[in-house]
């Protein structure tokens, strides 16, 4: 049996409201303010850190706006810049060459990085996401499958860098095994960094008996990890469901913390008398205009607190007449609130949450509720594959004739070996190391398509 992602659409007319009607409101007005975003920063030779690796984020998500190719050009020279590496790379090796990282931060560019590849699955693009699918095959096969002995998030900020990584690493192998690793994981770091009784994810906070500070940023990287992951998880996924719960809890309770009379939210989020801050209001907005697209909250509560989170974003651009493209009230790199900043201070990570909530408010504006999941048949260019079941030791499957490689899993998805270019020689291999496996042995043939 031929096993495929699938595209769903649910589709309904855009409703129409008179708020449209205002110039910031409109489709073009909401692109151009997004390309003079991007333009204020946009080059090649930036650092492939966590900082940029989300700004890229932003970048890909104004290429499926626009469908302008030189953002993805943008995008494509910037890792060619960084050689298609993390952040954490081995400096001394020659040629220079990816390694495990010791932080999660550092794999966030690998999302921009995977997202280039979907854009255009060319033979010639598969060297850029290699160091991406080689890090996802480690964390997912060979140290932890399904549980998070290894692939622990220690902050909330690394949810978003490496959660979003799998489902797009997902559709490019056709691999299932890594949707239930990622919705594994996300599951168990939500155990210390989303709060049930409060509804809103920081570091370390599920403790509810504890008086805390409510770091705004700290809870936009969960809601922007969480909306970045289910965009990209098949329809039938256990992992949707969570995902969306999460999502609907998060925007019930922003509703209440949003300030009225900006649009936006505070770096501390219960307290509205500091200033205005523009990275996290970014990612709450992205939030509810991806949660409204996509059918999982409803307009009558939020579409007019999602345009007004736009209207205060954009009241932020231009403020400093020295990056008069960029937005600012952005708190810089820190591990909690902060009151420190102003109107002429801008952050990467802030423009990339502008950016993606952009896009959504875009598409919502030209779609109306839309809720789309990337198939990888679309691609054209990957593996099919077939899945079967043998039982038992002595394993008898025969490998089809036009098959070109094999994979064997674990019922928990550790692979137990691989083998790909098939020659006879290959196939009495994959025959002899099949019969020695014990119990049940999950056997993934591939073809090219």
């Amino acid at each position: 049996m031929k096993i495929r992602t699938m595209c769903v659409v649910i589709g309904a007319c855009a409703l129409l409201y008179k708020g449209y009607a205002q110039p910031e409101f409109t489709p073009d007005s909401v692109k151009n303010m997004c390309k003079r975003v991007a333009r204020g920063r946009l080059k090649a030779n930036l650092y492939n850190g966590w900082q940029v690796g989300t700004y890229f984020e932003g970048i890909m998500a104004l290429y499926s706006l626009t469908n302008d190719k030189q953002y993805l050009d943008s995008a494509v020279a910037w890792g060619t810049y960084n050689k298609w590496l993390s952040a954490y790379n081995n400096p001394t090796a020659t040629p220079k060459q990816d390694t495990f990282p010791v932080s999660f931060d550092d794999v966030c560019c690998y999302q921009a990085y995977l997202e280039t590849y979907l854009a255009d699955p060319s033979p010639a693009n598969l060297p850029h996401i290699q160091a991406a699918l080689s890090y996802i095959r480690y964390y997912t096969y060979d140290t932890c499958p399904n549980t998070c002995a290894a692939a622990a998030w220690p902050i909330i900020d690394q949810y978003h860098m490496a959660a979003p990584i799998y489902p797009r690493a997902a559709v490019v192998l056709n691999d299932p095994v890594i949707y239930d690793s990622v919705y594994h994981f996300s599951v168990e770091n939500a155990t210390r960094h989303y709060n049930v009784k409060m509804h809103l994810f920081n570091s370390n906070c599920s403790d509810t008996n504890v008086t805390r500070q409510w770091w705004g940023r700290g809870c936009g990287w969960g809601v922007c990890g969480t909306c970045r992951l289910h965009q990209y998880l098949p329809p039938d996924h256990p992992g949707r469901a969570w995902c969306e719960q999460k999502i609907r809890e998060t925007c019930a309770e922003l509703l209440t913390l949003q300030n009225q009379s900006d649009g936006m939210w505070r770096s501390e989020l219960f307290t509205p008398a500091w200033n205005k801050e523009a990275s996290g209001s970014g990612f709450f907005c992205y939030e509810f205009f991806y949660a409204l697209r996509n059918g999982i909250i409803d307009t009558a509560t939020y579409l007019v607190p999602a345009k007004k989170a736009w209207k205060g974003l954009i009241g932020c651009v231009g403020v400093d007449p020295a990056n008069p493209d960029l937005p600012g009230w952005s708190q810089g790199v820190g591990g909690g609130p902060s009151n420190n900043f102003g109107p002429t201070n801008h952050d990467e990570y802030t423009e990339g949450a502008f950016l993606m909530a952009g896009d959504q408010f875009y598409k919502f504006l030209v779609n109306g509720i839309a809720g789309t999941v990337p198939a990888a048949s679309k691609l054209g260019k990957t593996p099919a594959l077939e899945i079967r079941c043998a039982i038992g030791r002595g394993h008898s499957l025969d490998i089809p004739a036009t098959a070109t490689g094999v994979e064997c899993y674990t019922l928990t998805g550790r692979r137990i070996f691989a083998l790909y270019n098939l020659t006879p020689a290959r196939r009495r291999l994959f025959a002899s190391q099949a019969a020695m496996q014990n119990g049940v042995m999950i056997v993934k043939f591939l073809y090219e398509k």
